[in-house]
């Protein structure tokens, strides 16, 4: 399956990265093409990039009939919120999620209240609606199934945490694994790996479970759905260890301390900054706050209610 490479970028064998404009990339998601006999299209973004998704994929051999799977790794609106409108321009494609979260594909609304909580009332003006998904268009994947795409086979691998229904996806061919946020983010630029922990819920213990699954695959690589991709697999997947601990210590430590969320949010950033160049001395000095500030309080306050409900604070 060969694929336009003016919208598509191939990063291992068979294996490509959707390309959108500057505007719907500060998303900031990452969208992939599973080349087969029956093609796999992994995570949708927002409904805002569905346009580029479809124009992109009528231009690969086998054309939009070419897809039969469009593969959420969760369904939080960066990754997911294009299900319903994508589903729509892929009429034969079966849509792949977590028995765990199907229910909120044909009924959205709860995840519709979770969005605005996180990505503010008005998210439909920059993001797109999040629109449902007919319930017989639906497969509920299991921890452990397999999809078959013909040369090549995706294994369903269940690693909750980031969320309860969060999977990843091991490809036969390449070894790679399509990692979701399991392991956090990805910035290529600084070569750090920084958790991701949203609003409203998280589980720690469930994310270190999570780490220590996909790293007992002994993947080739790792495809981040935000940022980028890597073959440094053993790296990230070891400083996905230290950032989720580092960072919990951090926050923790200083709300003990009787400090705001505002100051637990600015020594998280200044770690990060102070990683980036131990990491890599050229980066820049602030390098690293600049890029991420944004989503550091939301984290700090759902650590904060994961700490309250274990009664560590």
């Amino acid at each position: 399956m060969r694929a336009n490479m003016d919208q598509l970028t191939e990063i291992a064998d068979g294996i490509y990265q959707l390309r959108f404009t500057l505007e719907q990339a500060r998303s900031q998601s990452r969208v992939y093409l599973v080349a087969g006999e029956r093609g796999a299209v992994v995570e949708t973004g927002p409904t805002i990039m569905v346009p580029s998704i479809v124009e992109a994929l009528k231009e690969a051999p086998g054309g939009l009939d070419g897809v039969a799977f469009i593969v959420l790794t969760h369904l939080h609106l960066d990754h997911g919120g294009g299900i319903g409108a994508l589903s729509q321009a892929l009429p034969r494609a079966t849509v792949v999620a977590h028995e765990r979260g199907i229910r909120h594909l044909a009924d959205p609304s709860r995840l519709i209240e979770s969005t605005r909580m996180a990505f503010g009332r008005r998210f439909e003006e920059h993001y797109g609606p999040i629109l449902p998904v007919a319930p017989e268009r639906v497969h509920p994947a299991v921890d452990g199934e397999v999809l078959d795409l013909g040369v090549r086979k995706l294994e369903v691998v269940h690693t909750p945490g980031h969320a309860p229904h969060h999977l990843c996806l091991m490809d036969s061919r390449t070894r790679a694994v399509f990692v979701g946020e399991a392991l956090g983010h990805f910035l290529p630029d600084t070569g750090l790996l920084v958790p991701s922990i949203p609003l409203p819920m998280v589980d720690l213990k469930a994310i270190f479970r999570s780490i220590n699954r996909i790293q007992r695959l002994n993947p080739d690589m790792l495809i981040f759905s935000q940022f980028g991709h890597s073959p440094d697999t053993e790296r990230l997947i070891l400083e996905a260890k230290r950032a989720m601990a580092a960072t919990s210590r951090i926050v923790l430590s200083r709300l003990r301390g009787g400090g705001s969320e505002q100051e637990a949010a600015a020594l998280v950033l200044a770690h990060y900054d102070e990683r980036a160049s131990h990491i890599d001395p050229q980066v820049p000095p602030m390098r690293f706050s600049g890029a991420w500030a944004g989503t550091t309080l939301q984290l700090v306050q759902s650590l904060r209610a994961y700490f309250r409900k274990r009664d560590l604070l």
